[in-house]
């Protein structure tokens, strides 16, 4: 018997991996000054970087602050600075997170 070939599905992997990326991000709309974005962040809190463990659960504006930031990454961080949202806006980001994901209250 010889031994089998793995085919390629270009088509079907490329939905397969569309999927595992949607599971490891969540996208969300927030209002910033009044217009409404989309961001995408990372859905599960234990993938973000292991400083955030210290601001997870807090509810002090800048331990919110700084979790929102790690959250974010630059390339999302970037697009909320570009629409100057004063802090209760950027506070709510980490509410519109947690709502998204169910990491609410947990």
């Amino acid at each position: 018997m010889a031994p089998s070939k793995k085919t390629t599905r270009p088509g079907v992997d490329a939905a397969l991996a569309a999927e595992a990326a949607e599971e490891k991000y969540v996208t969300f709309p927030v209002t910033i000054g009044g217009q409404e974005i989309d961001v995408t962040v990372v859905r599960d809190p234990m993938k973000l970087p292991r400083r955030a463990t210290r601001f997870l659960g807090r509810k002090d504006p800048e331990a919110v602050s700084i979790l929102t930031e790690m959250m974010l990454g630059a390339e999302q961080l970037a697009k909320v600075d570009e629409l100057d949202p004063t802090v209760e806006e950027f506070m709510e980001i980490t509410t519109a997170w947690a709502e998204a994901t169910g990491v609410q209250g947990k």
